[in-house]
């Protein structure tokens, strides 16, 4: 009975696999469709840049202030701009490999769709400044913060803040200027 039983478990696997892959193959297909490649690498990087790098980076120092350790790493000869620059360290590599990635993915995708190369550039260019910061918010948001748990909800909060809040500021500006043109100060700020 056992023997039946793993059996079908594994004939299950290998055709979740199988329908597995033929969405992959049928999902890549359609991101070849030269109309949807570069949106979808500048959804990418935008998903990267402003969700993924720095969240790992809300508990660097609450985490050491947590394990009494700041004052150690504070009597050393390393300045604080070296020690923000250990913690982010890993973020910092991550994000130039990835940006690399994508602005040869998006010139990629704008030579392929013949849009304007220097438009499909200069949007990733833009979304990696925004990576950066993003890591700079994370260290902001740690430096202030006492325990991790408090770190990682006020990074999140305040992730929440920049990429939603800013663009509503702008409105809200707008509105109370009674201004008849788009205004886009704080809008500048969000990726």
């Amino acid at each position: 009975m056992t023997s039946s039983k793993t059996s079908n478990k594994h004939r299950l696997t290998r055709r979740n696999s199988i329908a597995l892959s033929a969405v992959g193959v049928l999902f890549s297909w359609a991101l070849l469709c030269f109309c949807s490649f570069l949106p979808f690498v500048l959804l990418l990087s935008f998903l990267f840049n402003a969700l993924y790098l720095g969240s790992s980076l809300f508990s660097a120092l609450a985490q050491e202030r947590e394990k009494r350790t700041i004052d150690a790493l504070r009597l050393t000869q390393l300045s604080s701009l070296d020690i923000l620059t250990y913690k982010a360290h890993s973020e910092l590599k991550a994000w130039k490999l990835g940006n690399l990635a994508f602005l040869s993915l998006a010139a990629l995708g704008a030579i392929w769709s013949t849009s304007p190369f220097l438009w499909a550039v200069g949007g990733a260019a833009a979304l990696a400044a925004g990576g950066l910061l993003s890591i700079a918010l994370a260290l902001a948001v740690s430096t202030r913060c006492e325990t991790t748990s408090s770190a990682v909800v006020s990074g999140w909060v305040s992730k929440g803040v920049w990429l939603v809040g800013l663009p509503v500021l702008d409105y809200v500006v707008e509105a109370v200027l009674v201004l008849s043109k788009d205004l886009s100060f704080f809008s500048y700020l969000d990726p």
